[in-house]
Order: C-alpha cells, then structure tokens, then sequence
C-alpha cells in the first residue's frame, strides 16, 4: 500500500507470495478449521501484487515473484500487465498472456 514510495528507495521488489496471502486476507493455510478460506486469487491479493508492479515499473525497478502461487497465472499476470515489455516472461507462459489480454 505505500510501494510507490518504496521503490523510491529500492533496487528491486520480490513479492513473497505465501505471507502476503495469509496477511491480506487473514487466513493460514495449514490452519484445519480455516484453511478453505485461504482464497489465492482474492481480489485484495491481486490488487495488492499489481500496485507494487504497477509503482516497480514506474521506477523501473524489477519485480520478483516468489512462494507457492508465484508461478500462477493470474499472480503473474498482475505484474505482466503493468508492463507491457513482459519483463517476467509471460511470452514464455501463454496462460499469462491470456490471463492479461482478457
């Protein structure tokens, strides 16, 4: 939520997929009595990816992806579609070329 004026500061951002999940929307995955609420792809998690890639870019800054969803298409396609250069490979994922064209 304040990543624009981080990557003023930066050389880089790399997204931990895992913690942001579990912070954003509250919910362990390991946890038993909550784990079907653990959500991926919600909305404030994308939300969330595509403003930091959104302000890395601005500062021409590279974004990394890592933890269990990185590799996911729509994880992906947050960063992919705020530069249209496709620095994290989406010509190499056709899911994620999709995922951003629709």
């Amino acid at each position: 939520m304040i990543s624009e004026h981080l990557a003023e500061e930066v050389d880089f951002f790399s997204l931990g997929t895992n913690d942001l999940i579990q912070y954003t929307i509250a919910v362990d995955r390991v946890n038993e009595k909550i784990a079907h609420l653990y959500q991926p792809c919600h909305p404030a998690v994308l939300r969330l990816i595509r403003m930091a890639a959104e302000s890395a870019h601005a500062r021409g800054i590279p974004v990394g992806l890592c933890g269990r969803w990185a590799p996911s298409p729509s994880t992906r396609a947050c960063c992919w579609a705020s530069d249209r250069r496709a620095q994290h490979g989406a010509d190499r994922h056709p899911g994620v070329k999709r995922s951003s064209a629709a």
